[in-house]
């Protein structure tokens, strides 16, 4: 079900940094326009056995899932954060906002602009009792 699972070996080596946009740039999760002066992560690597070099950039509404991702199932694949979330996201209404957040590219319904960064959802080994 966790899609880190199978990219275990994928990449020899990544390092990964919370920037603040200067130019514009398109988030590798939902493909919305981070804006400057947004805060966003950039990462990069090398794929395992050299054949050559990636990178991506994630807006910080897309950070809670995979952070969410990285609690609760060892880590995440950039480029497939909000598909691996959508399939942890059955019946937990916490989640599922965030997976249409992000097909919607964080665009508000009504009020012009972006929705607010997301709260970060319950885990999976966390009573719903204790949910905050």
């Amino acid at each position: 079900m966790c899609r880190i699972d199978d990219g275990d070996e994928f990449t020899a080596f990544s390092s990964a940094v919370e920037r603040r946009a200067r130019k514009p740039h398109f988030c590798s999760e939902c493909s919305r326009v981070i804006q400057a002066g947004e805060i966003y992560r950039y990462a990069s690597g090398m794929f395992h056995g050299g054949d050559g070099f990636w990178d991506a950039k994630q807006c910080a509404h897309c950070r809670v899932a995979a952070e969410w991702l990285r609690t609760n199932c060892r880590g995440f694949l950039y480029h497939e954060v909000i598909e691996d979330f959508a399939e942890h996201a059955t019946g937990r209404l916490d989640m599922l906002r965030i997976v249409v957040g992000a097909k919607r590219r964080w665009c508000a319904f009504l009020a012009a602009g972006l929705m607010p960064v997301p709260a970060y959802p319950r885990d999976m080994n966390r009573p719903e009792k204790e949910a905050a």
